[in-house]
């Protein structure tokens, strides 16, 4: 099983290539779940995130609703699995 938690507002990212995860991961017949948190970009999990963004002049935030909402699906899958 695998647990994909994207930031739906990553510039990193372009939806071509989430697509062309998705496509591949079917086609290999992954169980996986791919969450994308509206509102959050990359590096959305790391509290140091948005001071980081700054520092060094990157499109990164912490967002701690999508923190808190994909911990809480990684916990359940690992609770699912083990």
């Amino acid at each position: 099983k695998v647990f994909v938690a994207h930031g739906a507002d990553d510039p990193f990212i372009k939806p071509e290539a989430v697509e062309s995860f998705k496509q591949n991961m079917d086609a290999a017949g992954v169980d996986y779940e791919f969450v994308a948190y509206p509102g959050a970009v990359h590096a959305f999990t790391n509290p140091e995130a948005t001071a980081n963004g700054e520092k060094f002049g990157l499109p990164l935030a912490y967002q701690k609703e999508a923190d808190e909402q994909s911990w809480a699906k990684l916990e359940s899958l690992l609770t699912d699995v083990f």
